[in-house]
């Protein structure tokens, strides 16, 4: 199963809101409000998981059958996030790397802005992470199927979320992002089943309607001293993927599902925020697009294209 994105969006949000302007960087500076201390922050980090383990509950698990453990697949070949025959073509995949790089990020923001350390916090965040994602997958070994791809891409979302937390030189040049707009398939489960498990509830599922970015900031890179070079702040090369036809089902089977792999030129929404905004709404502002792609912010210049002919 995938995994609570728009819960991960809110705890950039919380960790902004509670730590100081973290300045050009994205992590938060080891500064915080006197309320705001290093209980509160635990707490905060706890309220945090027990909202997720909730959405998780009703989302995925409550009165779902349950059988022996078992394995999805039996090979890589159907685990990688690379996967065109996968039930959701590698999609499911990038979607935990997304989402467990956001949790670690985000929680590690948290901790931070109640007065702990940053090395201690993101090891301790991801460490929290994984033991949670676990627990989650083992439980989907008794449901749908215990998935190698989605604890490998679990771990690397995280892995990623503690180095980019501590080496803030390559945190300055690159951002890991999602887009996600409701599909018209998953917005037809929701008319139906609202509520429902499975269907409507579970947004993390609507892989159609989700686009996934490594985005490289030109301006650390080649640096904006000459003045010719004035805009590359404000500009990213990003590679992209995503696929389309997979999940949610298709109501009436109009194409083959594929995969779109894409290069491209972008905004880089954080330069011109950095640059025009100050406080918490810079800080706010930066957090949430380092993690969030925007519509309309990319401008494909090359694609490809794989297609499932089944």
């Amino acid at each position: 199963m995938d995994s609570v994105k728009s819960l991960a969006l809110v705890i950039v949000l919380a960790a902004r809101v509670a730590a100081a302007d973290p300045g050009a960087g994205s992590a938060a500076a080891e500064v915080h409000d006197s309320w705001f201390d290093k209980r509160v922050s635990a707490i905060s980090v706890g309220g945090v998981y027990a909202a997720v383990g909730t959405y998780a509950w009703f989302a995925w698990f409550n009165g779902a059958a349950t059988k022996p453990f078992y394995f999805e697949t039996p090979d890589w070949g159907h685990e990688n996030p690379f996967a065109l025959r996968g039930y959701a073509g590698g999609a499911d995949k990038w979607g935990h790397a997304w989402a467990n790089y956001v949790m670690v990020r985000g929680t590690t923001e948290l901790l931070v802005a109640g007065g702990w350390k940053k090395l201690p916090s993101s090891l301790v965040a991801g460490g929290i992470a994984e033991t949670l994602f676990a627990m989650q997958e083992v439980k989907d070994g008794h449901i749908w199927g215990f998935e190698i791809g989605d604890m490998a891409m679990d771990v690397a979302g995280a892995a990623l979320g503690v180095a980019m937390e501590n080496l803030p030189e390559v945190d300055r040049m690159l951002d890991f992002r999602m887009r996600w707009w409701p599909s018209s398939d998953f917005r037809r489960l929701w008319r139906a089943h609202p509520w429902s498990r499975g269907d409507g509830v579970d947004f993390t599922q609507d892989y159609t309607g989700m686009t996934f970015q490594l985005a490289l900031h030109l301006g650390p890179v080649i640096g904006s001293d000459v003045d010719e070079l004035w805009w590359t702040p404000y500009v990213d090369v990003v590679a992209g993927f995503e696929t389309r036809g997979y999940e949610p089902a298709q109501a009436a089977p109009m194409y083959s599902p594929y995969q779109t792999y894409y290069l491209g030129v972008g905004v880089n929404v954080q330069g011109i925020i950095d640059r025009f905004a100050s406080g918490k709404l810079r800080s706010v502002g930066h957090g949430i697009t380092e993690v969030w792609a925007l519509p309309y912010q990319t401008l494909r210049l090359e694609q490809g294209r794989r297609t499932w002919s089944r």
